[in-house]
């Protein structure tokens, strides 16, 4: 519960019009150019909390057995971490 606070606070000033356009944030042209930073911390994010999730090193391993070894649990769990980040990364577009 201590970390939502924190998400919450960042989120905001990520997305703040005086962050995207400078300190007067009074730009009209929206584009999605502008929030590069809030794209790059979801995908910055996303990778590191998917690489540590349980469920998904536990696939990992099965996989691996189940495959005889050709496909490797590090691979497996950078493949699927690199899908999550583009993902987040994409949903924000």
């Amino acid at each position: 519960m201590g970390l939502f606070p924190i998400g919450k606070i960042m989120a905001q000033q990520l997305s703040a019009p005086s962050f995207i356009y400078g300190t007067d944030g009074a730009n009209p042209n929206f584009h999605w150019a502008n929030y590069f930073w809030v794209y790059l911390f979801a995908a910055l994010i996303g990778f590191p909390t998917t690489i540590a999730e349980p469920s998904l090193l536990a696939v990992a391993i099965k996989a691996n057995e189940v495959s005889g070894g050709t496909i490797k649990q590090r691979g497996l769990r950078v493949a699927v971490a690199l899908g999550v980040a583009i993902g987040l990364k994409l949903g924000h577009i």
